[in-house]
């Protein structure tokens, strides 16, 4: 049965304020065919990522936008800039999948801004994640370049994804477009379910050559 707008939005409040690591009072939903945005604020960087985790989570969402912005309550002391940063270095050097010595990192009033390289998409995200769950850090801008240890070309990359989808992926994949501009994938059309949006995904961002990914991949009714 098709889900209406309204028992979307209503499962997401539920779901929200269901999270004890989200404090869900003063975030803003919007539902549109089953399309979502999320807008207000938050309390820290990871119950932003919790709550598109959780709306995700709802039946019959197939898209969400993240307007969602980090605001700490006035009675939480914050930490200085100099010890998120301290913080931030340190879970990156900690890390065996990162090269930390390849990556910069700066902080100025809660922000925390990545630079430097790495030589896979998927380590570039991971260094987001691991500082982004930090006290104290308010955004994550993440400008680490990917520089490949090996260039491959776009069509390459492409066909690999192509190939890992078929081989890996459950479902028909012929409602999938993949294309490769320098590195760059994009993927667009529809997927049956929130895990094939998901394995979608990662068939891409887990690919040898690809230096970001662009999903616009829909979740079918």
């Amino acid at each position: 049965m098709l889900r209406t707008d309204e028992h979307i939005k209503k499962d997401i409040v539920d779901n929200l304020f269901w999270n004890s690591s989200v404090d869900a009072s003063d975030i803003k939903i919007e539902v549109n065919g089953g399309r979502v945005t999320l807008s207000g604020t938050v309390t820290n960087y990871a119950a932003q990522i919790s709550a598109i985790t959780e709306t995700w989570d709802v039946k019959g969402v197939k898209k969400i936008e993240n307007n969602l912005r980090v605001k700490y309550p006035d009675e939480v002391e914050t930490l200085m800039d100099e010890d998120v940063h301290c913080r931030a270095v340190s879970v990156l050097a900690w890390n065996p999948d990162l090269e930390s010595s390849d990556i910069t990192v700066e902080v100025e009033n809660g922000i925390v801004r990545l630079n430097g390289s790495v030589d896979t998409f998927w380590k570039k995200e991971k260094a987001e994640r691991l500082t982004g769950e930090l006290r104290g850090v308010m955004i994550v801008e993440n400008n680490l370049a990917v520089v490949p240890s090996e260039k491959t070309q776009d069509q390459s990359i492409a066909a690999y994804i192509l190939e890992v989808m078929k081989r890996n992926l459950k479902f028909d994949i012929d409602g999938i477009t993949v294309s490769v501009n320098n590195g760059l994938v994009s993927l667009s059309g529809t997927v049956p379910d929130k895990r094939a949006f998901k394995e979608a995904a990662d068939a891409a961002r887990f690919t040898l050559g690809v230096t970001g990914v662009d999903n616009n991949l829909e979740v079918e009714d």
